[in-house]
């Protein structure tokens, strides 16, 4: 419309003016959205005329690029044609292919009915080879034909591809593996029997080729395990049995040495071999062997019991070092059979005290059919032998004996035990002693009494007496020297050990290398105890052990409940001395009332008469009386007895003020005791104290005169109590009878 030449704008103003607008536009702006329009289209007009300006400038470049294209297409064209060419020879030798084809189908066809011959050909090979292997599973011996056959059979199972098919070979390949098996294991076993290396390898290597060796490693160890597991200590009663196990264990580490070297041998060089696999297993069985060697052999109560199980567990020790790869493991499996001795040491050590005690022979008994003094005599000298037998028997014991045995056995860790089962001892043998010493000292007396001239029979009777008073006081000294030797073999084996606080010992850490713990722990103590300490495993034992180091540490006494035994027992011995050195002068005291002179008719006998009569009888009767004389060493030694009892216990436990008063009074009893002995019976001249009673005597009958009732008043005195003559010296003063009580009671000691 606008391009019309004879297009008119005013009118077109005036027509859109004119133009009724549409009833959603107003009229008032019809108008200008007219002209908003037509000034759209105008610019629209205005980018055609640029767009056609920049054609026109870019007509000759088009014109260029469409030449270049023309010539494209010309050269398109000719590879057309080459390409036309090409087709055509593909054509011809596609046919020719064709042909070829055709050619190759007729061969494959050929080779797949040949195959199918092979097949069947195969198939009956292989069913004639299934036969003869069946046979050979069946029948044969040789191991070098089943091989054979396994291998076969290994490759039959390569070319199997069906699963029945080679479910069947598997079948029959296991079947001839377990039938190889059964062949190679009688082999294998004689060689390890025969230590035959060589034979071994060769068997070896039929067990690899089957993937079989560890099952040759686990027939070889359950071998060696029985082998040397069958090997028994020797029941041999007639030999010791710490010998026996000297040659049981040689025999073990022998046969260990022995397969040692096969191993290495027969499995190679290695450092883990299968045989260091089961020496846990082996140590295990030879532990419970030795266990029940032990209690079989050397049950609680037999003779010398302690010194065996002392030589068997040096024995075992040693042996220890020369088995195959020691261990703090190994000893502590293998000592274990040791555990019961050594945590009952105290009850195992008392038997073997008392046998010994037993071997030596009971006091002996007195027969009362034979009362004789003489009789009584040699009875109290076998006592007292024995006793002394008795004596050297405790102080040995208590000396080297028990302290070796618990060292051997413990290490020192149960010394408590020597004096708890010492004091046990000790109490019963001086129960027994005492006894008889009682029963002897009856008898003496009663033979005494009967006897009418003590001279040559009481130092016979007492004599045996003082003897074991002697043989008791060197007793008490040695077991002073015990205590010191005791004291040192703790300190020595043990007191490295000893914490400064709390209630165990101290141990070292164990490792791998036996050798090189044993060498640690002298180092440590200077005396390595034991391969395997028991006390590790025994909190009891070790407060127990620790208590007895401390002890001897502090150099206390150790052997108190001893003592007081033997006291008691020295007791007793003073006491039977001293009543029997009494019958004399007790025979002599009583005989005084029964003198002739007091029983005299002569009423015109002077006074003077009277009392030499007296005079005269009592002198007789003190040529009755035993001297001591040539006797001082045996009553010097007898004084000394009591003294050295307590000069150990005075000298070590100067530190211990709890014990100082108990001691104090001990102390004070023996001396006080020791005072009466010294005064009834142990003087150098004994007629000194006979001659002042007879003098009191004369002095008596001199102010009695020949008042018969003062005589027989002084005779009831003299058997009176202490009590009943001090009343009568009361109620008796300024009387006729006062000079009686007075001079009985000088008598008896009761005034000056």
């Amino acid at each position: 419309m606008f391009d019309d030449q004879e297009f008119d704008a005013r009118s077109w103003v005036n027509a859109v003016f004119e133009e009724t607008p549409p009833p959603n536009v107003a009229k008032e702006t019809y108008p200008s959205l007219r002209i908003l329009k037509l000034q759209t289209e105008i610019q629209g007009n205005g980018e055609l005329d640029s767009l056609c300006d920049q054609l026109i400038k870019d007509l000759p470049s088009v014109m260029r690029s469409v030449d270049v294209l023309a010539q494209e297409v010309d050269s398109l064209r000719e590879s057309m044609a080459i390409v036309r060419n090409d087709i055509e020879a593909v054509e011809q030798n596609t046919a020719e292919s064709m042909a070829l084809l055709m050619q190759l189908d007729t061969v494959k066809s050929r080779l797949l009915n040949t195959v199918n011959t092979l097949e069947a050909c195969v198939r009956l090979y292989v069913c004639d080879q299934y036969s003869q292997i069946a046979h050979i599973e069946q029948h044969s011996s040789d191991v070098s034909v089943v091989y054979d056959a396994v291998v076969q059979m290994q490759e039959f199972m390569q070319t199997a591809y069906d699963g029945d098919e080679f479910s069947e070979k598997q079948r029959l390949h296991q079947e001839l593996c377990n039938r190889m098996l059964h062949l190679l294991d009688p082999e294998f076993e004689t060689a390890i029997s025969n230590l035959d290396a060589v034979s071994a390898n060769n068997v070896l290597k039929y067990y690899t080729s089957i993937d079989k060796r560890q099952h040759a490693i686990s027939l070889y160890l359950q071998f060696v395990k029985n082998h040397i597991v069958s090997e028994n200590i020797s029941a041999n009663q007639d030999d010791q049995l710490h010998r026996r196990l000297h040659t049981y264990f040689e025999d073990i580490s022998a046969k260990l040495g022995s397969q040692d070297v096969f191993c290495e041998k027969t499995f190679g060089d290695s450092i883990d071999r299968p045989l260091y696999d089961i020496l846990d297993e082996i140590y295990g069985a030879i532990s419970y062997k030795l266990e029940r060697a032990l209690k079989l052999n050397l049950p609680q109560g037999a003779p010398m019991l302690l010194p065996e199980v002392a030589n068997c567990l040096e024995v075992v020790e040693t042996s220890i070092f020369q088995l195959l790869r020691p261990t703090q493991s190994t000893a502590r499996v293998i000592l274990r059979a040791f555990t019961t001795y050594q945590l009952n040491f105290a009850e195992f050590l008392y038997h073997h005290m008392k046998a010994v005690a037993e071997n030596i022979g009971s006091a002996p008994s007195l027969a009362e059919s034979s009362l004789s003094s003489q009789n009584i005599a040699d009875y109290g000298n076998r006592l007292a032998e024995n006793w002394t037998a008795h004596c050297r028997s405790i102080s040995q014991l208590a000396g080297n004996d028990s302290s070796l045995l618990c060292m051997r056995i413990t290490g020192c860790g149960a010394t408590d035990s020597i004096a708890s089962a010492l004091a046990r001892i000790c109490q019963q043998t001086a129960a027994i002693f005492t006894n008889r010493v009682v029963q002897f000292t009856a008898a003496a007396s009663s033979s005494l009494a009967d006897v009418t001239n003590t001279k040559a029979v009481l130092w016979m009777v007492v004599e045996p007496l003082f003897f074991c008073m002697i043989d008791l006081g060197r007793l008490l000294d040695e077991l002073s020297q015990s205590e010191t030797t005791l004291r040192r073999y703790v300190l020595e084996h043990r007191g490295g050990q000893a914490s400064i606080g709390g209630d165990s010992l101290n141990f070292l850490e164990d490792s791998n290398e036996l050798l090189a713990d044993i060498e640690r722990s002298q180092t440590a103590d200077g005396h390595p105890s034991l391969l395997h300490d028991y006390l590790r495993d025994s909190k009891e034992a070790q407060r127990d052990a620790l208590a007895m180091v401390r002890t001897c540490l502090k150099g206390l006494p150790l052997f108190d409940a001893t003592r007081q035994e033997l006291f008691k027992f020295n007791n007793q011995l003073h006491e039977c001395a001293l009543d029997l050195l009494l019958v004399p002068i007790i025979q002599i005291l009583q005989s005084i009332p029964r003198l002739q002179i007091w029983h005299t008719e002569e009423q015109d006998t002077t006074t003077l008469e009277f009392v030499t009569k007296i005079s005269g009888e009592m002198e007789a009767l003190m040529e009755r009386f035993e001297t001591l004389e040539g006797k001082d060493d045996l009553l010097i030694a007898t004084r000394n007895c009591t003294a050295t009892a307590f000069a150990s216990i005075l000298e070590g436990a100067s530190s211990k003020r709890d014990d100082d008063q108990t001691i104090s009074k001990m102390d004070d009893r023996h001396e006080k005791r020791q005072d009466e002995i010294d005064t009834s019976f142990c003087e150098a001249d004994p007629n000194s104290s006979l001659s002042m009673t007879a003098g009191i005597l004369c002095n008596a009958v001199l102010e009695i005169g020949e008042v018969d009732e003062a005589l027989v008043a002084l005779n009831e005195m003299l058997r009176a109590t202490d009590e009943q003559l001090m009343t009568q010296m009361k109620t008796r003063a300024e009387t006729p009878l006062a000079a009686a009580t007075f001079h009985a009671a000088r008598l008896r000691g009761l005034v000056d």
